[in-house]
């Protein structure tokens, strides 16, 4: 199973579950599933357990305005997040870390090069098969002009 086959569900009280994608899905060259997150208009990304991130899809990386060499390996701090947003983010890193559900939020965030918009985000917990949250994927869009 791919990340984008992945089972979500709302439930009632507006929290996401996910059921658990194999570790196999964890080696982040991603294969055939990289063209396909390379050519979505949403802004992908995988982080760590200790927040760095391991992936970021074409859309992010040009919001970024770096390639690969530049954001592999780096927390949101590192890479120039203002420190209340940064700190936002590294909450619901743990949050989902420490209890396998989702976390969501909208935020204001300014790019280097200063453009800005309103973003709405989900992280969803990737899972071991021994059940241990291995990573977090982030998916993303801009929603200023809704």
């Amino acid at each position: 199973m791919g990340l984008d086959d992945a089972r979500m569900k709302q439930e009632s009280n507006g929290a996401h579950t996910a059921s658990p994608l194999p570790i196999a899905e964890t080696d982040y060259s991603l294969g055939p599933l990289s063209s396909v997150l390379a050519s979505i208009g949403e802004l992908v990304c995988v982080f760590d357990r200790q927040k760095h991130v391991l992936y970021a899809n074409r859309a992010l990386a040009k919001l970024w305005g770096i390639d690969k060499d530049g954001y592999e390996g780096k927390t949101t701090a590192e890479l120039g997040y203002p420190s209340t947003l940064h700190e936002l983010l590294d909450r619901h890193l743990e949050q989902v870390f420490t209890t396998g559900g989702s976390a969501s939020d909208e935020v204001f965030y300014i790019n280097p090069q200063g453009l800005s918009g309103y973003y709405s985000y989900i992280f969803y917990p990737v899972f071991s098969d021994d059940g241990v949250v291995t990573s977090v994927v982030c998916v993303s869009h801009n929603v200023t002009e809704r």
